[in-house]
């Protein structure tokens, strides 16, 4: 499951980015209003979009065998990754990768025809997360093995070159395996650091039990850039806790590291050396037992510009006989935000079976979850209250599969993210046999849809010409800000401006010229991006 955290820094591809940085902008920015700048078709919010697939749908097999996609991430340059399982006629269940270009069509120039199989040599393989590194780098976790038998698994991570290629300085031929004390351990999210530094997390079995081990406990590794595990973190580079696994992470501002751990409610702060974070709730984690009213499972963890956390999964309600979609806030020390929901929980019952799989915040803090509804591929969003936002459609995309049985589920989204215009993309899994499938959602009506670009670097600075919604996407490096500002204009000038505690934003738009610059200030890193652009119509929004 791909994460796109709403800090005011991200990176672009973590489950997708991970990285937090404090922006500050304090510059100028020319910028022609004209209809060719237009970024985001005027549509309803959570419509399909058109300009996607087909009909805004894709659906991408194999081998005419069984194919799941298990986590998404988009690149810098609008480009999604997509990672899971493949069966194949040779070696059976591999590791499978996709990508794809910006409308939908397979990206030719990755792997064979825009696909990528690993066969790792184990029983079982499979691909359950994926993050992009800045240099374009698409790092892999998942495991070699079969987990849920009586054969061992290993903690997998993978690194590909941009073009699918296995990237042979990492790790011994671009694959590293870790092994845990128990019996056998499994790979489930990924996450990046600011430093480069990978961190991998799944569960692990402790004996291996006739029929198969249950999982029993939760593991975590990081590794260097080169794939050597991380002598200053936790025991050698690795850590066991509680919990039946790990199955999302996401990094905060300071370095730390927030893992939510599924099946059962539990989430877990650790220090950047990988030891509990006794700040956070009860000795570095928080579990059911301080949620009122509902049982939930941990699926999906996301972190807010405030940096409070949201938590989704399934929850069930004392009068409910069925899972609902359930979401969690936590203030930054662990206790419920009980602004959000009732007391800090939001339970969402659509009148069918429920669960949400993922998670990602817009920048104006409403919260998007993909998952099931009704055993089918469903997005919903919220608001920034926890209340189902009525605003964005809610249905289940028609990916052309043949009619099966209700109680067979047909279709699941693993995996959700959203893009630098507030497009909204889900990945999972439809059909039977079971495909790869992409559906690509229209965002806000009000999105950003002013863009300028500098000719040289190709750094995109997006606008809502309404609300002073804006997002800076710096090409070189993938890092992210997104926010909003106050908006004044007189005659052709529009000016934004956002002085924030922890940024200024300074941007003034000339609907004459034609041309526009903007400065952006990392105070944090002591860096300073620009935009020159001396021609505002013909820019593409799309990193180089």
């Amino acid at each position: 499951m791909v994460r796109i955290l709403s800090f005011p820094i991200l990176s672009s591809g973590a489950k997708i980015g991970y990285r937090a940085r404090v922006l500050l902008v304090f510059s100028v920015a020319f910028l022609l209003l004209s209809p060719r700048m237009s970024y985001v078709a005027e549509a309803a919010s959570g419509d399909l979009d058109p300009s996607f697939g087909m009909g805004g749908v894709v659906r991408t097999d194999f081998f005419g065998l069984t194919d799941e996609v298990r986590a998404i991430a988009l690149q810098a340059d609008n480009k999604v990754v997509a990672v899971g399982t493949v069966v194949t006629p040779a070696s059976g269940v591999s590791f499978g990768l996709a990508r794809y270009n910006s409308n939908g069509s397979l990206d030719l120039t990755f792997g064979s025809g825009g696909k990528v199989t690993t066969d790792l040599g184990g029983t079982q393989e499979a691909a359950e997360d994926v993050a992009i590194q800045p240099d374009g780098k698409i790092v892999v976790a998942g495991h070699s093995g079969a987990p849920y038998s009586s054969d061992s698994s290993d903690f997998v991570v993978a690194r590909y070159n941009p073009n699918g290629s296995l990237d042979s300085t990492f790790g011994v031929g671009g694959i590293v395996r870790t092994h845990f004390a128990g019996f056998s351990d499994a790979a489930l999210a990924i996450a990046l650091q600011p430093d480069g530094k990978i961190v991998a997390a799944g569960a692990g079995v402790e004996n291996n039990e006739p029929g198969g081990g249950v999982f029993n406990y939760s593991a975590m590794a990081r590794y260097n850039t080169d794939g050597s595990l991380d002598q200053t973190f936790g025991s050698g580079g690795k850590l066991r806790t509680g919990g039946a696994g790990i199955v999302d992470l996401a990094v905060q501002q300071d370095g730390k590291i927030v893992a939510a751990a599924g099946f059962t409610f539990l989430l877990f702060r650790f220090n950047t050396n990988g030891s509990p974070d006794s700040t956070f709730g009860s000795g570095g984690h928080v579990d059911n037992s301080v949620i009122p009213g509902a049982l939930l499972t941990s699926l999906g963890v996301a972190i807010q510009t405030d940096g409070k956390i949201v938590c989704v999964g399934g929850a069930r309600t004392p009068s409910s006989s069925t899972l609902d979609f359930g979401l969690v806030r936590f203030n930054t020390g662990g206790s419920l935000d009980t602004t959000f929901g009732a007391g800090g929980v939001a339970v969402t019952d659509l009148g069918n079976n429920e669960a949400a799989w993922d998670v990602a915040i817009q920048t104006n803090e409403k919260i998007v979850i993909s998952g099931t509804s009704n055993e089918r591929f469903a997005t919903a969003r919220f608001n920034p209250n926890g209340s189902l936002d009525n605003t964005f459609q809610i249905a289940t995309p028609d990916f052309g599969c043949v009619s099966q049985p209700v109680s067979n589920p047909i279709s699941i989204a693993y995996s959700v993210a959203i893009y630098p215009d507030g497009k909204i993309i889900a990945g999972g899994t439809a059909c039977s046999p079971r495909d790869f499938v992409l559906a690509r959602y229209n965002g806000d009506s009000t999105s950003r849809n002013i863009c300028i670009q500098d000719d040289g670097n190709g750094n995109v600075l997006t606008l809502n010409s309404v609300t002073g919604d804006y997002q800076f996407v710096a090409c070189g490096n993938g890092l992210v800000i997104g926010g909003a500002g106050i908006l004044t204009k007189r005659g052709d000038i529009l000016t934004m401006q956002d002085f924030a505690g922890n940024r200024r934003v300074i941007a003034r738009i000339d609907g004459g010229a034609n041309r526009a610059t903007a400065a952006v200030q990392v105070l944090s890193l002591a860096t300073t991006f620009t935009i020159t652009d001396r021609d505002t119509r013909n820019n593409n929004c799309n990193c180089p």
